[in-house]
């Protein structure tokens, strides 16, 4: 093995020196070996492609290496193909060509999953049957990890920032900030002096020419009614995936209210929400919270999280005398009810008389010409009434006084 490994080798070592001879051989005017150094910035766990040009010309030879003493080839091409058996194990799987290039001249090599350990110096040799060149490139990593727009806000004082967790070199960050689109203050920090200006925060990493941008909006609602709709603004353009996030805020705790993510546009609600918020059917990104009291007031964060950028939209509401129409009317309700419910007993109750006979007797008695009849009298009455059919029929046994009494207390009673 080691002497097949050590065979091909000295082969490809042959080839090289194969091609340049025989331009040599043939021509040796057409001969043109140049050097040229270039300086590449790449970013950590990206892609990054190494430059290197040519002379177009056919049976291309094409070797990437490593400068560094006593290590194996980063990518070699030749007999129109890649050639990678002897390739540095730390780049396996990493590198690639671009053939349909080839013949524009174009051998660049394209590194994905960049490491720090790729920070080196590269050559990059071609050779044609016409000519020959090879570039030098210095590889430097840099980092550009999770830049952010942090709003903060206690007691009235309202204060943003716009920073990046993980940047290198040092002197690759500069963050402007505009305010309505006016370019104001540069730095991390920013107070927010007027909540009804829009802000936004530009950070730019020099040497990866790269820009991200944090924007901030806030609108004040005040609010007496038991449903309020919150809006979040979300940019129609944007084409990669995303997701958004609602939370309330006060000066002593942020609670997540809801969520959503640009693949399946539906609210998640959180475990405190569930049973009031609904989905504004004109509105993707925004919502109802029903059943509205006064702990609802706060500030209300929609925030937006993307690849270039953020944006935290604010609602800052404040919910006004609910509690006492909701005690009112709750109130109301319940007072209705037992009225409705002390009719219906009270109905029922006198319709069941026959029952409870002395308790009618006593609450109502009887009056016929000015004279109420005796409770005994009454007793006697009503034990003589037998009901069919819901209507009294009397004992005719009775003397025609009491008779005449009864009827009348029969008449008071189903007058109720």
């Amino acid at each position: 093995m080691i002497i097949l490994k050590t065979m091909m080798k000295t082969r490809s070592r042959y080839l090289h020196i194969y091609s340049i001879c025989m331009l040599i051989l043939f021509d040796s005017s057409s001969v043109s070996v140049a050097i040229s150094q270039t300086d590449v910035w790449g970013e950590l766990s990206k892609k990054v492609i190494l430059p290197c040009p040519f002379k177009p010309g056919k049976d291309e030879v094409i070797h990437w290496n490593d400068l560094n003493p006593g290590t194996k080839p980063v990518h070699s091409y030749y007999y129109r193909m890649d050639k990678l058996d002897n390739q540095d194990p730390a780049y396996s799987g990493r590198t690639s060509l671009f053939p349909s290039e080839l013949s524009q001249g174009n051998a660049s090599l394209l590194i994905t999953d960049v490491q720090k350990s790729d920070e080196k110096n590269y050559s990059c040799y071609v050779g044609t049957s016409s000519s020959s060149v090879e570039h030098e490139i210095r590889l430097h990593i840099t980092a550009f990890e999770n830049p952010t727009i942090k709003y903060t806000s206690k007691n009235d004082r309202r204060q943003l920032n716009c920073s990046v967790k993980n940047s290198t070199p040092e002197d690759a960050i500069s963050v402007v900030w505009l305010q309505n689109n006016m370019s104001v203050a540069a730095g991390i920090d920013f107070h927010i002096e007027n909540s009804t200006d829009i802000l936004q925060c530009v950070i730019h990493h020099a040497y990866l020419d790269r820009t991200w941008t944090g924007y901030w909006e806030m609108t004040e609602l005040s609010t007496e009614q038991h449903k309020v709709k919150l809006e979040c603004k979300v940019c129609q353009s944007i084409q990669q995936n995303f997701s958004v996030q609602w939370t309330k805020r006060t000066n002593f705790s942020e609670i997540e209210v809801a969520s959503m993510d640009s693949v399946k546009k539906t609210l998640q609600p959180a475990d405190g929400y569930k049973q009031r918020l609904e989905q504004a059917s004109d509105d993707e990104y925004a919502f109802y919270i029903k059943d509205l009291g006064t702990e609802d007031t706060g500030e209300y964060l929609c925030t937006t999280v993307q690849i270039n950028g953020m944006q935290i939209i604010v609602t800052s509401l404040t919910v006004k005398g609910v509690e006492g129409n909701k005690a009112l009317i709750i109130g109301l309700i319940i007072g209705g009810i037992c009225f409705v419910l002390g009719i219906a007993g009270l109905r029922y109750w006198y319709k069941s008389r026959g029952r409870n006979q002395d308790d009618v007797v006593r609450g109502l008695g009887a009056m016929r010409k000015g004279q109420q009849i005796s409770l005994d009298e009454a007793k006697i009455c009503t034990t003589t009434i037998v009901n069919v059919g819901n209507k009294p029929v009397f004992n005719r046994s009775l003397s025609k006084e009491k008779f005449i009494n009864c009827i009348d207390l029969v008449c008071v009673l189903e007058k109720l």
